[in-house]
């Protein structure tokens, strides 16, 4: 509806749309898919996606190469997932930093969804979040890129 002003010279326009809500899940997190993480600046591996979802900061220091969800240390608290399978270390690989076993190439992700608070019983594993990481889907076509 759009009304005159006082002067006759502005117009207000006044909007009745209802704000967009997601009623549907509780699930509080991100996802991102390949083409949006194709134009992100990354630092290498597939943690750094985490950190770019509400309620997810870096990873404390001295402890592994994970991220803290709503506050929780990263030690094994978080679960991680690869194409719906688990992905954790059973025990915290203090050498290399990983509490994953599986870190696929950044090209080779297709999505990664970072959920870190309100998740099914079916992804309870810690108290932190969850990083459930699928893998592109592969063609009979010959494609690749180069990657430095």
């Amino acid at each position: 509806m759009k009304t005159p002003c006082l002067r006759g010279e502005n117009t207000v326009e006044v909007s009745a749309a209802l704000p967009q809500l997601q009623t549907e899940s509780t699930v509080t997190g991100a996802t991102f898919e390949a083409t949006n993480m194709r134009d992100l600046p990354l630092s290498g591996n597939m943690v750094s996606l985490a950190l770019l979802s509400a309620g997810v900061v870096a990873r404390e220091p001295r402890s592994s190469n994970g991220f803290s969800a709503n506050g929780v240390v990263t030690n094994g608290q978080n679960n991680f997932l690869l194409n719906g399978v688990d992905n954790n270390s059973n025990l915290i690989d203090y050498s290399s930093g990983n509490p994953y076993v599986v870190s696929p190439s950044l090209e080779a992700i297709g999505e990664v969804r970072i959920m870190t608070n309100g998740f099914n019983a079916e992804y309870v594993r810690g108290a932190g979040g969850v990083m459930d990481v699928s893998i592109k889907a592969g063609t009979n076509q010959l494609h690749g890129s180069l990657f430095g």
